[in-house]
């Protein structure tokens, strides 16, 4: 029974994967890697960075915004379970609060590749979805400034908002980088 949740999360995972189309590993390299002298000169700065040094500036834009999603996540989750540790709950709600969080990213992350088909749509999804999920958090967190007596539902919300948006973003910030 205890291992049921992972057994969901990883049928789902499955179910997921088998909607990606199969590339070549040659493939998936030469679009992502320049292999040109000019890119490997730089040394271990280039060889680390090169994608972003051969993308230019819209990368760097694209890995800053991934990145503030991604500590936003991390942050909430971790005052979530501070804020759930000083006010008495068990470690199974606790952990409890992050397993919605994760279908939502999976569902969203089928949504956005579907919903990044042209250019115009990768740069409203990358734009709209952080203000979306800025609003949402400033709603979930004022509402709960009211509800005192609601501690693990605005967590819940406020993670499964911060997952969601990480998972509509993924891929057109994916198919932008190339």
């Amino acid at each position: 029974l205890a291992f049921l949740p992972a057994a969901l999360i990883l049928g789902l995972a499955s179910w997921t994967l088998r909607g990606v189309p199969h590339l070549s590993p040659q493939a998936m390299q030469d679009s992502l890697l320049d292999h040109s002298p000019r890119a490997t000169q730089g040394g271990l700065v280039s060889e680390f960075l090169g994608v972003y040094m051969s993308v230019g500036v819209k990368s760097w834009v694209i890995a800053a915004e991934l990145a503030c999603l991604f500590c936003a996540g991390t942050a909430l989750q971790c005052a979530g379970v501070l804020e759930m540790r000083a006010t008495g709950f068990p470690a199974a709600v606790m952990g409890a609060t992050s397993v919605p969080a994760g279908f939502l990213q999976a569902i969203t992350s089928r949504w956005g590749g579907r919903m990044s088909t042209t250019p115009s749509r990768r740069i409203a999804l990358m734009v709209v979805c952080p203000l979306i999920l800025a609003s949402g958090l400033t709603c979930t967190f004022a509402a709960a400034h009211f509800e005192r007596d609601s501690v693990v539902l605005p967590i819940v919300i406020a993670l499964g908002l911060t997952t969601a948006t990480i998972g509509v973003v993924d891929a057109p910030s994916i198919s932008m980088m190339g």
